[in-house]
């Protein structure tokens, strides 16, 4: 008994040993170091957006927001250390920026190779020092391991190809290999996505003649002409030379600089201008180009983008900041579309905590992007790392990297094979309100930031065409910039074609054909050319196009038959009398059935909810029920009673409900489901179970509810009734066109007796009634 009590106690103790120590190895996973991030902040003294953000905020965080998703005592959960340095001096060319910058790189670099865990720089904040510190990280150390290295995630320098790779072979490298493992990544988005994104909206909005004004500093690599003509842009017609863009002018602009001089020799033959550069200096070409007559007309648009700092809720900031000490823009300002970018699926907030919290986004994403690097890594070494895989291998087995950087924002990153990290984004465009362009308000540093912008298109990802969400405050009449209908589609082409190409993850195409309105036979007809010279006729096309014309229906559109022209296929329909689907689909009649808090949220009203469609149900109900319009107000014009549901009133305007018809249990039911709280109104579950409860002697289904459970009558006598009142209404109907008939007969009599002579109307009532 004793040696049994003793084996016991041992295997207790075993098993109490066991979990402690898988105890203390998860306490260690999660206390663990394996990132060391370094970022250098920008000096208090610098020009620039040095005080509008909190930039170790910024990676703290982004690092904590990472970590909070990884569950405790996974294997891929990890600390890291943030080491913040502040170099004095502003430019490169200082005398001791330099020779401070190099020693801190020495330090770093020496730090790196003791660390246990990654190494990463994020940064630099100021262009000057792009070259340097890439070329410096780029030198790596020959005799230290891939582990050991000083990797870059630059955030704010753009890269050629995205990334750049060690210039030597490093000490776990051997000198057969082809490549050297990648030292540093760019995670700003590219020139060839914007230019895209640009071309694409330009030839949308139909602005063909363009000029080009770059910083320097915002863009270095080619000719910006060339690398625009040479990006493929998503939207393709059949006549390349009736859409290409036409490029006036491409030069670099500096400060001091006579812009209104510029502007005045092409201001005639342009549509828009393109401004690269950061907001200080498209402030001072506005403040220019506001004595140039073509854009106190209205008739030019000023587009800007700073490809160094894209993403919206930064590059808004500091134009805020630029535009409160700036003067008065005026026709300018108002001409003026900020461009700027967010990742894929993200929803911008003008009342975001990210402005409060001063976070730079770009920044934060740097930092989320080391920590996502580390974890995959993790992944690939089972919870540990791989000493001879550098920081970004792991990447080569992915397609697609998704980087969660701060709450509500996730950046979604293509990966090629040769680890090029692209950027998904969606792109979005501010005009300024003309309180800003006319400095009304009180003070534009501490306004809010819908009282400075307001948003008016957005390009979603793949960027085909924008849509719009707001009308331009144009200068001048308010039209805006001449549109040249022949840039999307040529002017005697009656298609226009949208082909996505050159898409990793979509392999989609999608034609759009307009139509010519035509005659055949003395109807209206439509004809939709297919945009193909022949089109071969087989007997299974024949048989097809057969039975298409037998194709009846209230919402089909006829087919009517071919026309065959010289060069032309073309497809003849009925012309629709009611108009496109697009604008029937915005006819006021469609909010009838709507609900209130829906109508006046129009925004978001397309985002269809559950308690909408209950009131949405009630309003059929209603009109199946009374066989009536909604509402059952045909003396109330459809505009005011949409206004009168919208509005708040005491009581709601609900229909009239007849109450000696129907059960008092179905007219609670009826009531519940128009509430004006939606939180209040019956799922639809609900409804079907009431129903059935009501009903559960005659019918089990819910269509049964319609028209059989709410009457108090039996099928027969409703119908019966149904039957004499439509009776009683078309023998009322027939009566009154009699009576009209016979006025105007009357009417006839007397008109034609006063305009001839009494003899001739005897004489042709004799020949019109002989007897």
């Amino acid at each position: 008994m004793s040696q049994m009590i003793s084996i016991i106690s041992t295997f207790f103790v075993g098993i109490c040993l066991g979990l402690s120590q898988s105890l203390i190895d998860t306490m260690d996973m999660d206390k663990r170091v394996l990132l060391n991030i370094y970022h250098l902040e920008t000096s208090s003294n610098c020009p620039g957006n040095s005080g509008l953000y909190d930039f170790e905020r910024s990676v703290i965080k982004a690092i904590n927001y990472v970590r909070s998703l990884v569950p405790a005592g996974n294997k891929t959960r990890f600390l890291a250390n943030i080491h913040d340095t502040r170099i004095p001096g502003c430019f490169i060319q200082e005398e001791d920026r330099s020779l401070l910058l190099v020693k801190y790189l020495k330090d770093i670099k020496s730090e790196a190779s003791h660390n246990d865990g990654y190494s990463v720089f994020i940064g630099p904040p100021h262009q000057c020092d792009c070259n340097l510190v890439n070329a410096w990280i780029s030198g790596g150390s020959p005799e230290e391991t891939r582990h050991q290295q000083l990797y870059q995630i630059s955030y704010f320098c753009p890269l050629i190809g995205h990334n750049t790779v060690f210039n030597i072979h490093l000490a776990d490298s051997t000198s057969s290999q082809l490549t050297t493992p990648i030292s540093a990544v760019a995670i700003a988005p590219s020139n060839t996505n914007i230019l895209r994104g640009l071309g694409a909206y330009l030839i949308t909005k139909g602005w063909r003649n363009i000029a080009i004004f770059y910083e320097p500093l915002s863009y270095k690599h080619g000719n910006l002409v060339d690398l625009m003509r040479s990006i493929p842009i998503p939207l393709i017609t059949t006549k390349l030379k009736q859409w290409a863009l036409m490029i006036h002018q491409n030069q670099p602009i500096y400060f001091g600089m006579n812009f209104t001089r510029l502007l005045s020799k092409f201001e005639d033959n342009l549509d828009a201008v393109i401004i690269m550069a950061n907001p200080s200096l498209a402030v001072e070409f506005l403040i220019g180009a506001q004595n140039v007559r073509c854009v106190k007309e209205g008739s030019i648009a000023i587009i800007q983008t700073n490809p160094t700092d894209m993403f919206t809720y930064d590059s808004l900031r500091n134009w805020r900041a630029v535009l409160s000490v700036a003067p008065p823009t005026l026709s300018a300002g108002r001409s003026l579309i900020i461009l700027n970018v967010l990742p894929f699926g993200t929803l911008y907030d003008d009342n975001s905590y990210i402005y409060q919290e001063r976070i730079n986004i770009a920044v934060a994403n740097a930092a989320a992007v080391a920590m996502r690097l580390v974890q995959i890594n993790l992944e690939a070494g089972d919870g540990n790392l791989i000493p001879a895989m550098g920081l970004f291998n792991a990447l080569k087995y992915r397609k697609l990297f998704y980087v969660p950087t701060v709450p509500n924002i996730t950046f979604t990153y293509k990966i090629d094979k040769d680890i090029n990290m692209e950027g998904i984004y969606e792109m979005l465009f501010f005009a300024l309100t003309p309180k800003v362009t006319e400095r009304t308000l009180a003070s534009t540093s501490s306004s809010d930031f819908k009282e400075i912008f307001y948003q008016i298109d957005v390009l979603k990802y793949p960027q085909i065409h924008p849509w719009k969400l707001a009308d331009m405050k144009w200068p001048g009449d308010g039209k805006g910039p001449s549109i040249h209908r022949c840039l999307a589609a040529p002017c005697d082409f009656f298609s226009m074609r949208f082909t996505w190409a050159n898409l990793n993850h979509f392999n989609l195409y999608l034609s759009v054909l307009s139509i010519n309105p035509s005659n055949f036979k003395e109807d209206p007809v439509c004809i939709k050319q297919l945009g193909v010279p022949r089109f071969p006729l087989h007997s299974k096309t024949i048989e097809y196009l057969g039975r298409l014309r037998e194709l009846r229906h209230l919402n089909i559109n006829t087919f009517v038959g071919c026309c065959l022209i010289a060069d032309k296929f073309s497809f003849v329909y009925d012309f629709c009398q009611r108009g496109s689907l697009q604008l029937f689909d915005r006819n006021l009649l469609d909010k009838l059935w709507m609900a209130p808090e829906l109508l006046r949220d129009c925004a978001n009203a397309h985002k269809a909810t559950r308690a909408g469609d209950v009131y949405s149900f009630a309003i059929i109900l209603h009109q199946v029920l009374h066989q009536c319009e909604p509402y059952g107000r045909n003396d109330t014009p459809v505009e005011e009673i949409i206004a009168r549901v919208a509005s708040k009133e005491s009581p709601p305007l609900r229909p009239e409900i007849n109450c000696d018809e129907f059960s008092p249990d179905f007219l609670s039911i009826l009531e519940r489901c128009m509430c004006e709280n939606p939180d209040r109104r019956p799922s639809f579950k609900y409804l079907n179970d009431e129903f059935q409860r009501m009903q559960s002697k005659r019918w089990d289904t819910f269509l049964g509810l319609i028209y059989l459970t709410c009457r108090k009558v039996n099928v027969v006598e409703h119908m019966i009734q149904q039957l004499e009142k439509c009776s009683s209404h078309l023998e009322k109907q027939v009566a009154e066109r009699k009576k009209e008939l016979e006025s105007e007969n009357k009417k006839q009599s007397i008109l034609i007796s006063r305009m001839l002579p009494p003899i001739s109307v005897f004489l042709l009532l004799l020949l019109l009634c002989p007897t």
